[in-house]
């Protein structure tokens, strides 16, 4: 994983609290620059607009979070990057976690529960076999990006911090396996 992490503050812009999934977007376009096609990777205030022209003026950043689904909307749009977009549930509330996204776009595709975990994994596995762009997970509340996955460990990029030094983090698959998550997953590259 040789491209550049992006996390809160970057770019001078305060987006602590809820620029997660637009950091993910931006470490997913590094990827893709690096390894697939030279593009100009869009600052975070461009990515913001397409989603809320007048995103300057909202109050409560809670109203600009993102989901999974609506970064493969915008890879998609912008990049032509196909996507699959999936669950992964541990019980049925979970599906409450889910904010802004009509849960019938997850169930296009196969959703995975907790007996079905290794089906997953053997996804996400495959899914890094073919291509080098990471997969998005989302618990509701936090957003991630997936480098490298293994059976027992995940290397994720964490943009919940403001500093370079603490983007990577190493952690058990249990991360993964105990957890709700709306999964983002490029398919094309």
């Amino acid at each position: 994983m040789d491209y550049k992490f992006y996390h809160y503050t970057l770019e001078d812009f305060d987006d602590t609290g809820f620029g997660c999934s637009y950091r993910n977007i931006q470490t997913i376009l590094s990827a893709f620059k690096k390894y697939y096609q030279d593009i100009e990777i869009p600052n975070i205030r461009k990515i913001l607009e397409y989603f809320n022209k007048d995103y300057t003026n909202i109050s409560n950043k809670k109203d600009l979070w993102i989901e999974p689904y609506h970064i493969s909307q915008y890879l998609k749009n912008k990049f032509n990057i196909n996507f699959n977009n999936t669950l992964y549930i541990i019980n049925d509330n979970d599906i409450n976690k889910i904010l802004k996204t009509d849960i019938d776009v997850y169930l296009l595709n196969k959703s995975y529960n907790k007996s079905e975990f290794n089906e997953l994994l053997t996804l996400f596995k495959n899914h890094f076999i073919k291509s080098k762009l990471p997969i998005v997970i989302d618990n509701g509340i936090y957003s991630y990006c997936i480098g490298k996955i293994d059976d027992t460990m995940v290397t994720i990029i964490d943009p919940h911090t403001t500093s370079n030094n603490n983007v990577i983090k190493t952690k058990k698959i249990d991360f993964i396996k105990t957890s709700f998550w709306m999964i983002y997953i490029p398919t094309n590259y």
